[in-house]
């Protein structure tokens, strides 16, 4: 029987010193057991006991998988900017499959709590939807009618609903 998966690993664990095992807080991709490139680490704590909020995009084409997995910290604080640890990275040879979300924990001889909250996994099957246009309009009455705005930045999801003007 054959497995095959695509796996994102949060690691709070230095295992090696390796560009694949840089350190004791990096993020990793993986496909069909192994990992695919180098891990990437982000600049705040992953273990520092604030929830923190990962999205991770994967959309298949032409026989490969892109991911591109973004996070952001302290949710439930003051967060601070979203980090893209990686865009469209290239997964390749995985081509779409039927699949199912599914999490597990192991930290080796350390102890961790692992928490996760507020799962939203959708499945699409054109992720390459037709462009539209997404807005912001915020009430004068709360937000008032100067200040610095928003800009693309500050958007991380993608929308829902495509050609679309609300």
């Amino acid at each position: 029987m054959l497995f095959r998966s695509i796996g994102v690993g949060f690691d709070v664990d230095a295992n090696a010193s390796t560009p694949q095992e840089p350190n004791n807080n990096h993020i990793s991709l993986h496909w069909n057991g192994a990992q695919v490139g180098n891990a990437a680490t982000p600049s705040f704590s992953l273990s520092s006991g604030k929830f923190h909020r990962a999205q991770i995009l994967v959309w298949f084409y032409g026989g490969n998988a892109y991911v591109t997995v973004r996070l952001t910290p302290n949710v439930n604080g003051a967060p601070g900017p979203t980090e893209t640890l990686f865009q469209d990275a290239v997964i390749p040879g995985a081509a779409a499959y039927q699949s199912r979300v599914a999490f597990g924990a192991r930290t080796g001889g350390a102890w961790a709590a692992h928490d996760l909250d507020n799962v939203n996994v959708q499945y699409s099957a054109n992720a390459a939807a037709a462009a539209g246009l997404s807005l912001l309009v915020l009430p004068t009455s709360q937000f008032g009618t100067n200040g610095q705005g928003t800009t693309l930045a500050a958007f991380t999801d993608w929308p829902l609903v495509t050609n679309t003007l609300a």
